[in-house]
């Protein structure tokens, strides 16, 4: 017993490190804006990422599961979005370990420009969207919220043409004329980004549709059906149902509570690990290599067990209530007896 909680407690520990691991965010992100002319404006959205890390490109290929980075600007009627965002950097085309086809993705860093129009000083707010990866893992999807202030708007009857200002978060505040010219000269302003901390927005998601990833996901489960591990228990399962069941009735009830208990624990662990942790950090905790070295020393020690060198035991009033209820034909019974624990 005493082997049984060290085991426990080393694994806790692991996965502990684990889950610190899965929420660190490699990227830096900055933002500043870029007066072109007049109130024609660009946005120039800048990510850093530390080595061995990547971004998916907004077009990222691979098998369609992979979730690229999407911008999302709230509403303001004095901001027109001008065209689509684009993105610079040196994109790497390859294929990526556990995803079918060739990916495309930024490392080191990647920068974002949108357009844009002002008719008046105003504040650009909106959010990025992404997932950053390495080549063992993906983290959750984060979002970055931002807002940018424009304070240099063109007041009507000032000729702006070929004038080009640049705003940044380092910018100092410059004469509006400069001694001996002619030209009037347009001031650098601040910018002040700061968090939203909820932005409403409607974001335009991409990537595969729920009905792909749902037949996918079927498919995937059927396959695995002929697996050495699962096949080899159809005979036991089959012949656990016919022999405790009175007629067909009762055995397809029974079917289908021990279908449905299966279904029930897999998809309520799923969603808590998911719902804390992100839509990938299923993902990733079952390519992480800690992990399974984990798993791996666990099943050894059970099979060692199974060998007789010695013997794992639950405390007596455990296995009484388990062996009470596995005996019944009610839903405990059918789930203690041949549940997927």
């Amino acid at each position: 017993m005493k082997k049984i909680i060290s085991l426990v407690v080393i694994v806790l520990l692991t996965i502990q490190g684990l889950f610190a691991q899965i929420f660190e965010d490699p990227t830096t992100w900055s933002f500043k804006v870029k007066k072109v002319q007049a109130n024609d404006y660009e946005l120039t959205i800048h990510c850093t990422l530390k080595p061995e890390w990547h971004l998916w490109s907004i077009d990222p290929g691979g098998d369609g599961l992979l979730i690229p980075p999407s911008f999302t600007f709230n509403k303001n009627s004095d901001i027109e979005i001008v065209g689509k965002i684009k993105e610079k950097g040196k994109r790497i085309d390859q294929e990526f370990p556990g995803t079918d086809g060739v990916t495309h993705f930024y490392e080191n860093e990647i920068t974002y420009t949108q357009k844009f129009k002002a008719k008046k000083n105003t504040v650009l707010k909106g959010t990025v969207k992404y997932q950053s990866c390495d080549h063992t893992q993906c983290l959750k999807p984060e979002e970055k919220p931002f807002e940018v202030s424009i304070t240099d708007v063109e007041v009507a009857g000032i000729d702006s043409t070929n004038v080009t200002t640049t705003i940044d978060t380092t910018a100092q505040a410059i004469p509006a004329t400069a001694q001996g010219s002619d030209t009037p000269q347009v001031s650098k302003s601040t910018t002040s980004i700061t968090p939203v901390k909820d932005p409403k927005t409607s974001e335009v998601s991409s990537g595969s549709s729920n009905a792909y990833l749902l037949f996918s996901g079927l498919g995937y489960g059927l396959i695995s059906v002929f697996t050495p591990c699962v096949f080899a228990m159809l005979p036991m399962t089959v012949s656990f149902f016919l022999k405790r069941s009175k007629d067909r009735k009762t055995g397809i009830k029974n079917a289908l509570t021990y279908s449905l208990s299966i279904i029930l624990i897999f998809t309520i662990l799923g969603a808590l690990i998911s719902f804390t942790l992100g839509g990938n950090a299923l993902n990733s905790i079952a390519t992480n290599w800690i992990v399974n070295i984990v798993f791996f020393l666990v099943f050894m020690l059970f099979g060692i067990s199974f060998l007789g060198a010695f013997e794992i035991t639950l405390p007596s009033s455990w296995s009484t209530v388990t062996d009470k209820n596995a005996n019944s034909n009610s839903f405990m019974g059918i789930f203690l007896w041949h549940s997927p624990w």
